[in-house]
């Protein structure tokens, strides 16, 4: 898709949440106050989408997220089973994506890839500036000023008046962010007394975490919107699309029903329609695999560094202590033995201040480093994201089956209904697991570390 039709939906998408806007004190019931804020905050979002290519911190904490997930998925193999799929032509996904609301997936898919990028970029670089941090302050009041490089001796004075400030500099950036990333709670902030309240930088929280989220499940459902109207003229107003209950809905249910109404499913051939959620449902499962293999990947890997860390650690302190005890015993020996042997009196001549700063900044930085990757699986949820990949691509696969190839046997059938049950199972497992991740991912926020 050219720069200039991303544009053109963009430039529509805030024509018509400007409509929305005008036209929810007349819906029944309307939207509350803290619904129709997020709403301007879309049009917000949108205007910038408009307008210009980056959103504030996009290519810092995007870039960040990237380079983070390509460092620790890098020749990750693929671990889920080979699956025979039925073969369909080149064009059949193009044929399969959104048309009468092409611009609307376009648009949220495009702000929750910003917002997610935002969200966990900013989950990476608060905990790198959190070690960086603590492993500026370590360094600066370790007894050896040698301990990274003896040329640098002259240099560590300076050094050392600079560390609080460049220590200083992290928490001030880790604080930027998270006050301007952050989605604040506003069920706890309604039961707080009203000067607690004020205090509250609702004008700065920008929500990446919650926008990246609503407009996910936005752009699903506009996804498959299409794909269920042939079968269910009114699939929008129903689960999975929107809650059954009316005061359960949120801003983005509000506005999926409201830009859907009157929506008239496409007029397609049984054979073009059995292509058309075939070649969604495999997509779909190649997506899933593939993000179960990369997130799972990375989640194994970040959880084995953080465990050799620990060990690290561990073996840096006890080599330490035991370096301490065996110096001691040599030096009140007066023929320097130690359990009848000269040995180890010897390694320890070894072991000089040089050496000993350098095991202690290891000792210390180890578990800071071991507890900012746990903070970032705990965050990301990486583990858990990659088993709902997993279940997902699997019940998918199991729908393939059930959705045979367009053939001749189609020019014969003059309804969908042998069809229905299968692609509303797909639509289902697809949109509720956009829904999952809403519900799983629910409690996280830009770290404060």
């Amino acid at each position: 898709m050219s720069a200039r039709q991303a544009d053109t939906h963009s430039s529509d998408a805030l024509v018509r949440v400007r409509e929305f806007l005008r036209a929810d004190p007349d819906a029944s019931p309307p939207m509350g106050k803290e619904d129709r804020a997020k709403v301007r905050d879309l049009r917000t979002d949108v205007r910038i989408l408009a307008r210009s290519r980056w959103f504030p911190g996009t290519p810092f904490l995007g870039c960040a997220f990237v380079c983070f997930e390509r460092i620790f998925s890098a020749r990750a193999e693929r671990t889920h089973r080979p699956r025979a799929f039925p073969a369909l032509r080149d064009t059949a996904i193009d044929r399969a994506q959104p048309r009468a609301f092409v611009g609307d997936y376009s648009v949220f898919d495009r702000l929750s890839i910003v917002y997610g990028g935002l969200f966990r970029g900013s989950v990476v670089v608060n905990y790198l500036l959190g070690i960086v941090g603590v492993g500026v302050t370590v360094c600066s009041i370790l007894p050896q000023p040698r301990f990274v490089l003896s040329f640098g001796a002259s240099r560590f004075s300076g050094f050392v008046h600079a560390a609080p400030f460049i220590e200083f500099g992290c928490i001030v950036l880790i604080s930027a962010i998270f006050m301007y990333g952050q989605t604040p709670d506003h069920e706890a902030a309604a039961k707080r007394p009203r000067w607690r309240r004020l205090l509250t930088p609702r004008r700065f929280a920008h929500r990446w975490h919650e926008r990246w989220l609503e407009y996910r499940l936005l752009a699903e459902r506009f996804r498959y919107l299409e794909l269920i109207l042939p079968l269910s003229p009114d699939a929008a107003q129903k689960p999975p699309f929107t809650p059954a209950e009316p005061k359960s809905r949120r801003w983005y249910d509000h506005y999926f029903i409201w830009r859907t109404q009157g929506a008239i499913p496409t007029r397609v051939s049984v054979s073009e329609y059995r292509e058309q959620a075939l070649a969604l449902m495999l997509e779909q499962v190649r997506h899933h695999d593939a993000n179960s293999s990369r997130r799972g990947a990375i989640g194994r890997r970040l959880h084995k560094v953080a465990v050799l860390l620990f060990f690290l650690s561990l073996i840096l302190c006890f080599s330490e202590l035991m370096t301490e005890s065996v110096t001691t015993h040599c030096a009140a020996s007066s023929d320097r033995l130690l359990w009848g042997s000269k040995w180890p009196c010897d390694w320890t001549t070894g072991f000089d201040a040089n050496l000993r700063s350098l095991v202690l900044f290891g000792a210390i930085l180890a578990p800071v480093i071991a507890a900012a990757i746990h903070g970032v699986l705990a965050t990301t949820e990486y583990t858990k994201v990659a088993e709902s990949s997993r279940e997902t691509a699997d019940r998918i696969a199991a729908l393939v089956t059930r959705v045979a190839p367009p053939g001749e046997a189609d020019a014969e059938l003059v309804t969908l209904e042998p069809l229905r049950d299968a692609v509303t199972a797909f639509a289902d497992a697809a949109i509720n697991e956009a829904s999952g991740w809403h519900a799983m991912l629910r409690d996280k926020n830009v770290p404060l570390v």
